[in-house]
């Protein structure tokens, strides 16, 4: 083999090495690529129901306990998961933000720390804040997302006008006597909070990925505060009502200004208990319809207790 042979030989397997890098990096930064989060809160009056949140102190009586804010596809049931292989390191954390995330974000059933570092490794590591910057093309996601919720068949329909709330849906015979029989009280129009205006705080840049994250979240959970919405809405815990699926899902939607949430229930001693709700927000954060991969997991068929929380 001559001098020249050799030559192209290798600038033909380095051109190849090239190519088959930069195919590899191209492949994991669109893998590791989101379209929106899906923010999941849980009811601690329900949960501890059914599990022993030994590891919970003090139960909120007035709060969602926070489940996760997840980067998710449009497309796909799950979005990006264990995006990196950075540690938590929770001890190196700061004693204000442990204290905040014990607070807000409890493992309950498990001991804080072991849910967090489960959450940050499996979501958090694939939280960008750039990313809403990355994926602002043309036609954007969001517009996608309501157009596909919009040709649902048998759907419900929201006029333009976000305090005009309806829907078409058919309630089954014992949900309606529910309906009927047990109005809610809701809050005036001028006393109503609209939750869908959040303005995301000014981290320090000096601040490691984990922190970023985790501040981020919390003034997410913080602003969207279920509760607070459940409750203007006359929709509060009760030993003595149940409520239908319907009911919960419209005072969220009237709350945000949105169609589609998701409820997550848990069947308990022959009763559904209202377990968890799940809310689509776009990648600045605020709030939208959620797609069908997405909305394919609600749970809630009937009535649904929503029980004050264990003393």
């Amino acid at each position: 083999m001559n001098t020249k042979t050799v030559a192209i030989f290798v600038a033909v397997f380095a051109l190849s090495t090239m190519l088959a890098f930069v195919s590899a990096s191209e492949s994991e930064a669109t893998r590791n690529q989101y379209d929106f989060y899906l923010l999941a809160v849980e009811w601690t009056g329900s949960v501890c129901r059914v599990k022993d949140c030994s590891y919970n102190k003090e139960q909120s009586k007035t709060r969602f306990n926070l489940h996760g804010l997840w980067p998710s596809k449009d497309a796909k049931r799950h979005g990006p998961q264990e995006c990196t292989h950075e540690a938590l390191d929770y001890d190196h954390l700061p004693n204000e933000l442990r204290d905040e995330l014990e607070e807000y974000w409890n493992g309950l059933y498990h001991p804080t720390e072991q849910f967090l570092e489960h959450e940050w490794s499996k979501h958090g590591t694939c939280w960008s804040p750039q990313m809403k910057d990355v994926r602002s093309h043309g036609h954007s996601v969001v517009a996608r997302l309501l157009s596909e919720s919009r040709r649902r068949k048998g759907g419900r329909h929201r006029s333009h006008n976000n305090n005009d709330y309806n829907h078409n849906s058919e309630h089954s015979s014992e949900e309606n006597k529910i309906l009927e029989s047990e109005p809610l009280t809701p809050a005036s129009d001028a006393d109503r909070k609209v939750y869908n205006e959040f303005s995301e705080p000014q981290l320090d840049e000096n601040l490691s990925a984990r922190e970023k994250y985790f501040k981020q979240v919390l003034s997410i959970v913080k602003y969207y505060d279920v509760y607070a919405m459940l409750t203007q809405e006359g929709v509060v815990p009760s030993t003595e009502r149940s409520y239908s699926t319907d009911q919960i899902r419209e005072a969220l939607g009237r709350s945000m200004g949105i169609r589609d949430v998701v409820i997550r229930c848990e069947h308990f001693d022959g009763d559904l208990f209202l377990k968890e709700v799940r809310i689509c927000l776009s990648l600045d954060y605020k709030p939208m319809n959620c797609p069908d991969s997405v909305i394919r997991e609600n749970n809630c068929h009937g009535p649904v207790l929503y029980p004050a929380s264990l003393a």
